[in-house]
């Protein structure tokens, strides 16, 4: 009888224990959503290279990329991403490229830096009622969404600007099952 008790005794001990495991998992991982929630809520974004939860700033980021792409301040947009002096590649548009004001030899870097130096004068909350300036930016954010996307980017040197403007990529995007599903 005393052998049935021990086994029942440890029985209980291993529920427990593993009971206890489980709680303490669940409390951890229940304590990390909410510090993520907090940290979202405070505008904060996960920075991956220090392990940390950080305010995001554009400048900093603007920052950085002046440093990653070697050029100091006085560095010219176009500059960091040509290839040396080289002949600019032949493309069949160049209105994205002249727009950012970068060379059709520019890197993702380049295009990126050039994009948030130029975002950053004529955004709309800096210039408030100037339709001119939300037309500019919105003309910047679609030449940057082209460029920055290897595949877009691809197109746009082969073919130029779609002649419909944004609708022709909304179009290609549809998933057909959506498409007949609203049929």
């Amino acid at each position: 009888m005393s052998t049935e008790m021990n086994a029942s005794r440890k029985k209980k001990n291993w529920f427990a224990t593993v009971g206890t495991a489980v709680q303490s998992a669940v409390g951890k991982a229940v304590e990390e959503a909410r510090i993520v929630k907090e940290a979202k809520e405070a505008g904060k974004v996960w920075d991956t290279k220090r392990k940390e939860w950080r305010l995001y700033f554009l400048d900093e980021e603007w920052n950085e990329l002046e440093v990653a792409s070697g050029s100091g301040e006085g560095g010219g947009v176009g500059a960091a991403g040509d290839s040396g002096g080289e002949e600019e590649r032949k493309v069949a548009d160049r209105e994205y490229y002249d727009l950012l004001g970068v060379s059709t030899n520019a890197n993702d870097a380049t295009i990126k830096k050039a994009y948030y130096k130029k975002a950053r004068v004529c955004h709309p909350d800096k210039n408030p009622g100037d339709e001119e300036a939300k037309t500019k930016f919105q003309a910047l954010g679609a030449a940057y969404q082209t460029l920055s996307d290897p595949q877009k980017r691809a197109a746009y040197d082969k073919d130029g600007k779609p002649e419909d403007g944004e609708n022709s990529d909304m179009v290609q995007n549809v998933d057909p099952f959506v498409f007949f599903y609203v049929m």
